[in-house]
């Protein structure tokens, strides 16, 4: 409960850093972010905006929602890939 009461505050408290055109185009740009399969913020604003043709989201703004949102945890999650562990060897005698 406290965790999570935390973070609104501080996602509130970093809101108020901010006019209310450019948090409108963070949460557009965190949208268009989900809706381009959750890819990371430096993908996003390298390389899908240049192909976008007419795209309303700037970098500017990609960097706006990583301020205030954090970073989008679904792209964060899958990124780690498990590694299989090592044969234990038994040795018997």
């Amino acid at each position: 409960q406290k965790c999570s009461q935390v973070y609104f505050d501080t996602a509130k408290q970093n809101k108020s850093k901010f006019t209310n055109r450019a948090y409108q185009q963070a949460v557009r740009a965190r949208t268009l972010q989900n809706i381009m399969m959750r890819s990371g913020s430096r993908q996003l604003s390298d390389i899908a905006i240049k192909h976008l043709k007419n795209c309303p989201v700037t970098k500017s703004d990609i960097k706006t929602a990583e301020y205030i949102f954090g970073p989008n945890l679904g792209a964060l999650k899958g990124k780690t890939v498990r590694t299989v562990p090592k044969h234990v060897l038994d040795k018997i005698d």
